[in-house]
């Protein structure tokens, strides 16, 4: 039996339906519009694209994210974790759950990115995801963040 606010009560699940379009060194925010589990509404799909924690507590958030910029431009590849509308950092400054891709002399056509973290939220604190993409010929040229192979995920654990 799950009770309101227990361990595994709040979880999430989501994807995207489509590629979205990333722009040459441009954080942007990732819009994971379909949902696959959602306890509680606790995702929004459609218009801020975050997590909001309804309990105070200790959660695990991840992600899984696939990035592709054609004949071999990915030259860099950010990805961010904001907590209320900013980089969530740790104490020091360092950018806590952050996935770094740096390959300027040799760039890829595809990368998957896959990190998670603990973090401890309050009621109504939200979470985002960012990313950054660097492509080799610079200027407005872009990359795709590939659809359902792009996921973001958390759960309560205590």
């Amino acid at each position: 039996k799950t009770y309101a606010g227990a361990a595994g009560s709040e979880y999430f699940l989501v994807a995207k339906s489509d590629n979205q379009t990333l722009t040459n060194d441009t954080t942007q925010k990732i819009s994971f519009d379909e949902e696959v589990y959602d306890s509680g509404s606790l995702y929004d799909p459609s218009t801020n694209y975050r997590f909001t924690a309804a309990t105070t507590g200790y959660y695990h958030i991840g992600y899984a994210l696939s990035m592709e910029a054609g004949s071999d431009k990915l030259s860099t590849f950010i990805v961010y974790v904001y907590k209320n509308g900013s980089v969530l950092n740790l104490d020091g400054g360092k950018q806590q759950g952050a996935f770094i891709y740096y390959h300027q002399g040799n760039p890829g056509r595809n990368l998957s990115a896959t990190n998670s973290l603990i973090i401890n939220l309050s009621a109504t604190d939200y979470i985002e995801m960012y990313a950054n993409l660097g492509h080799a010929d610079g200027g407005s040229n872009t990359g795709s963040m590939i659809d359902y192979y792009s996921q973001f995920w958390g759960y309560r654990i205590q």
